[in-house]
């Protein structure tokens, strides 16, 4: 069957190569299917997963790429337990379908230089699951069998072997439980020390969050949120890839919508769809959740019946959180036998502590993550190819006809000019309608200024529509580097100070 348009068929499937892992974790987002006589999917059987998959992300009937990015991850148990099948996978794929994201995420114990550089030569996105310094990953994170050196020791010594620049082509996925929330920053700090280009900060998404657990998640946020400022104050810079920090804070927060669509469904190591990431039972409360097999393919019209009871639970909860995944959550309630709505009713109290102590850093992120997207944009270091000779105090960019990369060509021609003192003035027809443009514009002058050592003035002249100045952004920006603000929200008839950075 075939879903009636693709906003239907989840962006991602997640392919659990086999339920062999020489771990036992005790967060495990695998723990359901963990246990007993290990079990795996043969090559045939992965290959056509994947082939259903592309068949239905990228239909020759579209005739452009969907949007967003679809993406195949490879998982288990352990990928590299079966790394030839994994090796066999991958090139399958691309020679299938070069659109397609491949991601694979290991513990990092079977990781080596060979493995590692055949993933990332074939631009495959490898993570490494590891919780930080030697203490907290040792808490939760044990070898199967009891023995040996600590996880921690052994993963160390695995990425040592690689070569620098295969550790800069790495990610880090950190995972922190309320017992181990508060060594954050530490771990946090020594895993940037080895040189992984993003580090990818989660909470446990099983744990029941209580309110006597949110002042210690609280703590442990308010020492991130300093660690940021003072990498911010000594200078730090954003990298080519637009993280400001390499951390991937994308979809730790709602964005305004009723609730996060699915985004991600599985095929089991028993040859099995579901309808999330999460794998339970077969039958949860007399209910069949499976909505597919590598015979038949997916059963879109059971697909969509079971996400819109979904999205009935999760509008009824009024739930909005990415910071605790309410999708998987729901389902892992239902696979336990438990209430969903109890799973999930401390769910919005994390995302508000969250976003009261990192939601500017979200904010910031998301602006350079889009702007590092944005075509003749470029990165956010390299030297303009022209530079004014005199300086150049002040400068007016018209928004109503120039778009981003222009406008920054502009304002680079300003900010690098001799002399401390700048000023920028961006006209624009409105806040509401230009936005993006603001929004994007403001960070990237008052990091660049911050850089270059200038002083920056920077003025907006347009038609407010309600919209609000300054928005929470730049309201944050005061934590962020100690800049000076000043605002208005009448309409404007003469240009207005919004902020100014010393």
């Amino acid at each position: 069957m075939s879903p009636d348009n693709l906003d239907l068929l989840p962006t991602s499937l997640e392919i659990y190569l086999t339920t062999a892992c020489n771990l036992r974790c005790r967060y495990c987002s695998s723990r359901a299917i963990m246990g007993g006589r290990p079990r795996g999917l043969s090559f045939a059987q992965a290959a056509r997963a994947a082939d259903i998959f592309l068949a239905q992300a990228f239909p020759r009937s579209a005739g452009r790429d969907p949007s967003p990015l679809r993406t195949i991850g490879i998982t288990g148990g352990e990928p590299f337990v079966e790394f030839p099948l994994l090796a066999r996978l991958v090139d399958h794929i691309q020679g299938r379908n070069g659109r397609a994201a491949i991601d694979v995420v290991t513990n990092g114990t079977l990781l080596d230089r060979a493995k590692a550089g055949f993933l990332l030569d074939r631009g495959v996105d490898l993570a490494v699951s590891l919780d930080g310094d030697a203490a907290t990953t040792g808490r939760n994170r044990r070898f199967a069998d009891g023995r040996g050196r600590p996880v921690f020791a052994h993963v160390l010594a695995r990425l040592e072997a690689l070569t620098p620049a295969q550790r800069r082509g790495l990610c880090a996925m950190t995972t922190f439980p309320s017992a181990t929330v508060g060594r954050v920053v530490e771990s946090i700090a020594l895993l940037r020390s080895f040189g992984f280009k993003e580090i990818v900060l989660d909470l446990d998404m099983y744990e029941r969050w209580s309110p006597r657990k949110l002042p210690r998640l609280r703590a442990a946020l308010a020492g991130l949120r300093g660690y940021y400022v003072r990498e911010m104050r000594a200078s730090s810079w954003p990298h080519a890839s637009g993280k400001l920090f390499g951390f991937a804070f994308e979809n730790k927060l709602g964005a305004a919508r009723p609730f996060p669509p699915p985004s991600s469904f599985s095929l089991s190591p028993d040859g099995w769809f579901f309808p999330s990431d999460v794998l339970g039972a077969h039958r949860i409360r007399g209910r069949d959740y499976r909505v597919g097999d590598l015979r038949r393919g997916i059963d879109f019209p059971k697909l969509r019946r079971i996400y819109s009871e979904l999205g009935r639970f999760l509008r009824a909860g009024r739930l909005t959180s990415w910071v605790l995944p309410p999708v998987e959550r729901y389902f892992f309630a239902l696979s336990r036998g438990l209430d969903p709505l109890a799973m999930t009713a401390a769910d919005e109290s994390v995302a508000r502590v969250f976003a009261e102590e990192l939601g500017p850093f979200v904010d910031i992120e998301r602006i350079l993550s889009d702007l590092a997207r944005e075509p003749g944009f470029g990165d956010f270091q390299h030297r303009p190819s022209r530079v004014c000779p005199r300086p150049v105090r002040r400068l007016e960019l018209d928004a109503r006809r120039l778009g981003l990369a222009a406008l920054r060509r502009l304002a680079d021609y300003c900010l690098y000019s001799p002399g401390r003192d700048k000023e920028l003035l961006l006209r624009l027809d409105s806040l509401s309608r230009d936005r993006r443009t603001v929004e994007a514009l403001t960070v990237y002058c008052l990091l660049k200024s911050r850089k270059l050592g200038k002083r920056l003035r920077l003025a907006l002249e347009g038609r407010p529509d309600g919209a609000g100045v300054p928005w929470r952004l730049l309201r944050d920006w005061d934590v962020f580097v100690g800049a000076r603000a000043a605002s208005t929200n009448r309409r404007w008839s003469q240009p207005r100070f919004l902020r100014e950075d010393r």
